[in-house]
Order: C-alpha cells, then structure tokens, then sequence
C-alpha cells in the first residue's frame, strides 16, 4: 500500500512540463544508471576520479546538495539502483554511502523521471530508507517510482 501512495505522489507530472530556467538554478542530467558517489571536490557531476566519468544519480543528488536554491535533477528512464551500504557510524548521513540525503541547507532538489513506469530509485533494501530529507531542504519528485527499502523508503 506505501509503494502505490509512494508511486502515486511521484508521479505528478504538472512538474516536469514547466520548462527548465522556470524550474531550478542548476539542472543536472544523470547519464549512467550505476551507483557511484560524486569524484572528490567536484564541480561538475561526475565520477570516477580524474578525467571524470559518468553522472550518476548519487553524484547528481550530492553535487544537488552542495548547492543553494533549487536544483532539478533530471533522471532518464531506467533503473537506478542503490548499491553502496552505508559506511561509518549509523547517524552518518552522506550521500556517498547508504541512502540519498538531501539536506546541505535551504535547498530544493526536484527529480524529474521519464515516467513512473519507467524510471526507478531502487534501494537494493541497503538501507530502511531510499531518501533522506533532512533541515530545512526540501525534494520534489515526479514520473519516477521509488521502491526496495528495509523499511518505509522516504524519511
């Protein structure tokens, strides 16, 4: 019954009609479906140390968090799934490991997918959530489903 509310709330597709400038700062595009965190002191989404490699939805999701305002992250059709546990101590929460965390201030990070049947966040159960929103940030999800946490899968 959660996956359907879950799936039902992110699949607004209102959103993802408003032209980009209209909807964020920064709009990111995610080109691989692999779970990789974003190369260390990056300004740009990539992975994979120097030279860079592709933008991955974890790169794309803490690269988001690094910024101010709004930042729409736009995620193809496809099957994202979550593969990284989380390292440290439980109460850490950053996005390289575990969960997606949204939560560096009073930003916005808006998903855009190419449909709810065809653009997944898979948690892989890694973690009892799939997202985390923490602070005084905020997420906006649309035409995407997020499912496979242990637990409830949004906090």
């Amino acid at each position: 019954m959660l996956r359907r509310i879950v799936q039902l709330l992110l699949a607004v597709p209102a959103l993802a009609a408003l032209p980009a400038a209209a909807r964020a700062d920064l709009t990111i595009e995610v080109t691989s479906t692999d779970d990789a965190a974003l190369t260390a002191d990056s300004t740009t989404c990539q992975t994979g140390g120097e030279g860079g490699g592709p933008c991955t939805l974890r790169a794309a999701v803490e690269l988001a968090d690094d910024q101010d305002g709004s930042t729409t992250i736009d995620v193809p059709a496809g099957t994202y799934d979550l593969t990284i546990p989380r390292s440290g101590d439980e109460s850490e929460h950053a996005s390289a490991s575990g969960p997606l965390l949204i939560g560096g201030g009073d930003n916005t990070v808006t998903l855009v997918g190419a449909g709810a049947a065809t653009t997944t966040i898979d948690g892989s159960a890694i973690d009892d959530t799939v997202v985390i929103v923490d602070g005084n940030s905020s997420l906006i999800a649309s035409g995407l489903t997020v499912t496979g946490a242990a637990a409830d899968g949004v906090a």
